[in-house]
This record gives C-alpha cells, structure tokens and sequence, in this order.
C-alpha cells in the first residue's frame, strides 16, 4: 500500500486532503501539533474503513520533523506521496513584527517543507519516484499589506517548488504547488474538498506542472 505522509493536518485542507488520498486506498500519516485533534481525525477515516495515523510534530522545529518523519518511515516505509500544507501567520505590517515572529512563520511555511522533502527523499529514492505537493497562495504573487508574513512565506514556498522540481526531476520525483488564489472557507469557490479534489488531480497526472493556480470558476456568459 502506497503512503502519503499530510504535514499541516487541520479542520480545513489538511483534513480533507488526507481523507481523499485515504478513500484512493492510500495508507495516510497527517502531521501536525496537536495529538489530540489528530486522534478525531484519525478515528473518523478509520471509522469509514480507510487506513490513517496521527503523528505530533511542530512543522517549525526541524528536529521535531526529521524525528517524526523518521518514525513514519520506519514504521510505515518509504513515502510514496509528500503534502507540506502547513502555514503560519503573524498579522500587522512587517516593520511592525518582531525577529521573533518573522523567523517563527517563515520556519513553518518555508523551512519545513525544505526539511521535510530532504527527510523522505532517500525513501522516495529507492521507490523510484514520489511526488511531493505544496499548498501554495495567491499571495505569493500578490503581496498584502496586513499579511505580510504569510505573503512572503508563500513566495518563498513557490520558489522552493519551482527549484526543487527542477532539482529532483532526474530521480523521478515531481514537485507541484497548488496555488491556492482565494479565502479557503467551505461556502467559496476554494472549499477544502474542492481543494483536495485538485490535490487529487494533479497527484494523477502522468506529468505534474510545477504550478497550478487554482482560481475560481468564470462567470457563465450571459
């Protein structure tokens, strides 16, 4: 059974991405800092039938995820497919943030998923090939003032695709990002099952592109 490791699992897209690769009868292990929730969450896929586990890491600690990331592999094997959907935020102007806070968001939003590919990356080795998918945003491409952080997080993780893609390429593994182009709420156009199920999509493609801009549907004509 193929393994697809979620980092970033909550009540939005990292939930619902893990339960969609789990119903596609992937074994899922979803990441994330909060041992309890990942306990709900895991019950409730298991409760319909399909196979996931819950491990507890801080996404901005790299030694927290290289130990967790290791454990998985040891007790699940290689890592078929990678989703690093966590992400941080502090609001407010950047001069107005601390070093702290600064270093705090771009640790998870950038760092963590360098951290993560390069742990499952010997694994995916010996596969042959795996896919590693990015939850990215419109923000990465139009900054915000107010969401500063998390704008130059996504444009940081974007550029981390489009390097790694190229880097990893001849080992057969595909890199993508999912450039999220809107609010993630279940009443928008960007619901975390619709995200998934794009997710989904480009997992199932014999050739990932390194950028998809998910974005709402056009207006019919009228």
């Amino acid at each position: 059974m193929k393994l697809a490791v979620i980092i970033g699992v909550g009540d939005g897209i990292g939930q619902a991405v893990a339960t969609k690769f789990a119903r596609a009868g992937y074994q899922v292990a979803m990441v994330a800092r909060h041992a309890e929730k990942l306990e709900q969450y895991s019950q409730r896929i298991q409760g319909s039938g399909y196979q996931a586990r819950g491990y507890s890491a801080d996404a901005g600690d790299p030694q927290s995820l290289k130990e967790t990331l290791k454990q998985i592999q040891q007790e699940l094997g290689p890592v078929d497919t990678l989703v690093y959907n966590a992400a941080s935020h502090h609001p407010g102007e950047l001069v107005t943030l601390s070093d702290e806070a600064f270093l705090e968001d771009y640790r998870i939003n950038v760092l963590g998923a360098f951290v993560a590919v390069r742990a499952v990356l010997e694994g995916m080795r010996t596969l042959g090939g795996g896919t590693v998918l990015l939850t990215g945003g419109g923000l990465a491409l139009r900054p915000q003032v107010g969401l500063g952080s998390l704008s130059m997080g996504k444009a940081g993780l974007r550029g981390l695709a489009f390097l790694l893609a190229e880097e990893l390429r001849p080992y057969n593994i595909q890199v993508s990002t999912i450039t999220v182009m809107g609010h993630v709420s279940p009443t928008t156009p960007f619901s975390p099952d619709r995200i998934a199920d794009k997710f989904w999509e480009i997992h199932q493609m014999p050739v990932l592109p390194v950028e998809v801009q998910m974005a709402p549907d056009p207006e019919p004509a009228t």
